[in-house]
């Protein structure tokens, strides 16, 4: 998720990235969760603002929920039995409502739930809901359920097992089902008990709630919620506060105005468009015609000058524009990124240009003590456009670009550079 800032209605909102391949999979599964999510009116579920196409990128506009996730609320620190009834009936309410729209959530765990300012929970990641009876996609080991394990298709007592392995961590600071031999005893439901002090009322709801028998289980996440409501209310913790527990927990508030995103995601969209413009003028049929012609005049006056060669790849150097005050990690350079970007492309297989051009329209292959001629199928050159909260980092031509916080580690920038060298539309 990214925080950014909308210009237009003066908030902020969050930022759910999908990175589009020639696979048209992905992004109907990208629709399919803005769709899901919108359909879900419920305060503990965050609201869906808008869907962004920038190229072969598209964007998830989201409702920002300040405060921090519960994997992050759950590190190093056990919750008080109040804290996790109040949790644990907020998540039942979201899967209550989802439920409602026939969505089966499918994938409970706790870096999908957001806890805000004010110590409610959000359930968000819709990206691999299901409606009732389909089966999922590949979802984490922790939302795993006995229906997962089995390949049989979800429900919403499915979504309510995996509630029931979110309360049982809740209370006890540990997943019931971790270590070797999780897929056994999640499908035997074989499991520690949870002894005193908890009320024997909340272990057995515990116990229904992971019974490998769907059919044994709660039937609605709506009388769940209601029987955590009741368990809070007989601890009789006054004043407590959810917020107040975690307020260690919750990240720093996002600034009154941050920058606006880089104008690239705008620009991919309107240069896609162009494309599209063209496309469409190249395919009447007069133009298609004097096209042909054309190309065919141009190979055979320049089929000549052809030289057999390796083929390879021309790096220019990169474009770099970083926004004073930006605290970007020192290694980050131009130098860095074309070194990362070459080995990058030698890893994928790909000839890199590291000589210089000479006659011919060929460029003279010095790298590796040898010296070969070849006719780049590609000039390539990466892009970096910093602001003070955000880099995007960009191959020039590809409409693709990586999103990265300006003090990621390393390892992220790293990872970035050889996504954008795996890009499909670079030749092999």
């Amino acid at each position: 998720m990214l925080l950014a800032f909308d210009p237009r209605l003066r908030r902020h909102v969050a930022l759910k990235h999908h990175r589009l391949p020639a696979a048209r999979l992905v992004r109907r599964r990208a629709l399919q969760e803005a769709r899901r999510c919108a359909a879900i009116d419920h305060p503990r579920v965050p609201r869906v603002f808008d869907l962004l196409a920038a190229g072969r990128e598209l964007l998830l506009v989201l409702q920002y929920v300040p405060g921090c996730d519960l994997e992050a609320a759950l590190s190093g620190r056990r919750l008080s039995p109040a804290t996790a009834l109040s949790l644990a009936a907020d998540v039942a309410a979201a899967l209550a409502a989802a439920h409602r729209q026939g969505i089966v959530h499918g994938d409970l765990k706790a870096g999908n739930v957001l806890i805000g300012g004010d110590g409610r929970a959000l359930l968000t990641d819709f990206g691999v809901a299901v409606a009732v009876a389909e089966k999922p996609a590949a979802v984490s080991p922790a939302a795993w359920t006995p229906e997962h394990l089995r390949g049989e298709g979800l429900d919403a007592r499915s979504d309510l097992f995996a509630l029931g392995r979110l309360l049982y961590r809740l209370l006890s600071g540990f997943d019931p089902f971790a270590g070797e031999g999780a897929e056994a005893r999640i499908l035997r439901s074989e499991f520690p008990p949870l002894g005193p002090p908890l009320p024997p009322a909340l272990s057995g709801l515990i116990a229904a709630l992971l019974a490998a028998d769907p059919a044994a289980r709660p039937a609605a996440a709506g009388a769940v919620r209601r029987q955590l409501r009741a368990l809070a209310r007989e601890l009789g913790v006054a004043g407590h506060s959810v917020a107040r527990e975690l307020a260690d927990a919750f990240q720093q508030p996002a600034p009154a105005e941050p920058p606006p995103l880089p104008a690239a995601l705008g620009a991919a969209s309107r240069r896609r468009a162009r494309r599209e413009a063209v496309a469409r003028w190249l395919q009447r049929p007069a133009i298609r015609v004097a096209s042909v012609a054309v190309v065919a005049v141009l190979l055979a006056g320049l089929g000549w000058r052809l030289a057999e060669g390796p083929p390879c790849l021309a790096l220019a150097p990169p474009r770099v524009s970083i926004q004073p005050g930006t605290d970007l990690e020192a290694v980050i350079s131009r130098d860095w990124l074309q070194a990362e970007f070459a080995a990058a492309l030698r890893a994928r297989g790909a000839l890199e240009l590291t000589g210089e051009q000479v006659p011919g329209g060929r460029w003279l292959l010095t790298g590796d003590g040898r010296q070969l001629h070849c006719r780049p199928q590609a000039r390539l050159r990466l892009s970096l456009e910093c602001r003070q909260t955000l880099c995007l980092l960009g191959l020039d031509g590809a409409a693709s670009h990586e999103a990265l916080f300006p003090d990621a580690g390393i390892g992220h920038w790293r990872l970035a550079v050889q996504r954008l060298a795996a890009h499909p539309l670079l030749p092999d």
